[in-house]
């Protein structure tokens, strides 16, 4: 699925969804991958998904550009921090965020990207 419709699919369903950089290049999401643990998430996630994390610090972008994920999904209202944003930019990773957990995401990620 194309970025802007991922982005619009999900803010219909999500009032709290929010997006604090898209990327310039019309990417796309296929899959979700959701971890912590930027181990986890170098080893298991693949291009093209959305990371789902609480990872907002300029090592997240970094893994997202190795990776070439789809976009990172900032969850429980967590917010980049300048460096992680500017790296995004800088980058152009395609960076998200929501108030809900990741529990709560992950189901309308389901219906989302069926």
């Amino acid at each position: 699925m194309k970025i802007n419709e991922f982005i619009e699919e999900c803010q219909k369903r999500d009032s709290s969804f929010k997006c604090f950089h898209k990327s310039k290049n019309e990417g796309s999401v296929d899959n979700v991958y959701v971890s912590d643990l930027l181990s986890m998430v170098m080893a298991n996630a693949k291009a093209n998904q959305l990371w789902m994390t609480v990872q907002k610090h300029v090592n997240a972008i970094a893994v997202a550009e190795l990776l070439d994920l789809g976009a990172i999904l900032l969850v429980e209202g967590v917010v980049p921090d300048e460096t992680a944003l500017t790296k995004a930019i800088d980058n152009d990773i395609t960076i998200l965020g929501s108030e809900k957990d990741a529990y709560a995401l992950t189901q309308i990620m389901s219906q989302v990207l069926k």
